[in-house]
């Protein structure tokens, strides 16, 4: 009786402490509000188990709320609060697991991009290729032995593993390394379609599962990314045909279209302008998937008119 009463007790305060926590966080102190999760994420620790349901799944909600605090720190129209949000993400890193550290990962390292500290972002997106890969290995060898698993896990490691090359490649396309740029692009591309041939004889899943995305984004329009062109329409066909369309969400060939939009902003920057201009119309095909009004499809299309045009007038003047 008197170990129920104290499990009680110490219930109880756990509440409390989450409450705490929740008004804390509403009321804009997210310092004050991390320290009592973390507080809370002990005290279920202790009361539960480092194994137990209500332990497991209190981590990875505070990773989450760390990775949201760290976005909303980027976000800030009047003061970029770069400190808190490298707290916020170093915290998470003690304790996130397996899809989390690459997200965090990534996200570090956005964070010292937008910074302009460019070394220390390539050295963690170094970690997140090297978490994201071991990470996409073991899901697609499960994937293998199991031919009935839900692909949309697998689909979700593909994409975080492409967008850290892309984010890569954005950091050496800002540093003028336009080659190394595109190889990363190249990759992001090949690891999208390895999963695609790698999901091919998956069932379709009964629905589809949505992830909030708690990346930092690189813009468009500044700091670029990038991928590949292996033959016209081969890309195209490997989606339609090998693939069940339905089964693949919004953010994977919005991350394919990104990825081809890169590939032609670097191909021009290396002066390959027919390149460019062929792998543009690739990205524009890719993104009949998406909203026509999308950002990526407006892009693809703004470039791909601009490069044709200055594909067109390089050619009149090798005539003259």
């Amino acid at each position: 009786m008197q170990n129920d009463s104290k499990q009680e007790e110490a219930i109880k305060a756990l509440t409390e402490i989450d409450d705490t926590s929740n008004k804390l966080q509403s009321r804009g102190y997210d310092r004050e509000a991390i320290d009592c999760m973390q507080l809370g994420l002990l005290k279920r620790h202790e009361i539960f188990g480092p194994n137990s349901t209500e332990f497991v799944s209190q981590s990875k909600e505070v990773v989450k709320t760390c990775n949201n605090l760290a976005l909303k720190c980027t976000r800030l129209d009047n003061h970029y609060k770069f400190q808190d949000a490298v707290d916020f993400l170093n915290f998470a890193l003690t304790i996130a697991k397996h899809d989390q550290v690459v997200l965090t990962l990534r996200n570090l390292a956005q964070v010292y991009a937008h910074k302009g500290e460019y070394t220390k972002a390539l050295k963690y997106l170094e970690e997140a290729k090297i978490a994201g890969q071991g990470q996409l290995g073991q899901q697609q060898q499960q994937q293998q032995q199991q031919q009935q698993q839900h692909e949309t896990a697998n689909d979700n490691n593909a994409i975080d593993y492409a967008k850290t090359h892309l984010n890569m490649c954005a950091i050496l396309s800002t540093l003028g390394k336009h080659s190394e740029a595109l190889e990363n692009a190249n990759n992001a591309i090949q690891i999208l379609k390895q999963n695609m041939q790698c999901n091919k004889s998956s069932s379709p899943p009964s629905s589809l599962e949505t992830v909030d995305d708690l990346s930092i984004p690189l813009s468009l329009e500044g700091t670029k990314q990038v991928p590949p062109a292996n033959g016209k329409n081969d890309l195209i066909r490997t989606v339609q045909e090998e693939t069940n369309i339905a089964n693949k969400g919004i953010e994977f060939f919005e991350t394919l279209a990104i990825s081809y939009y890169n590939v032609g902003v670097e191909y021009e920057h290396l002066g390959c302008f027919k390149k460019s201009f062929n792998v543009l119309l690739e990205g524009i095909e890719i993104a009949q998937f998406l909203d026509s009004d999308h950002q990526v499809t407006k892009s693809l299309k703004d470039s791909y008119q601009a490069i044709g045009q200055k594909l067109a007038f390089t050619q009149v003047e090798e005539r003259s």
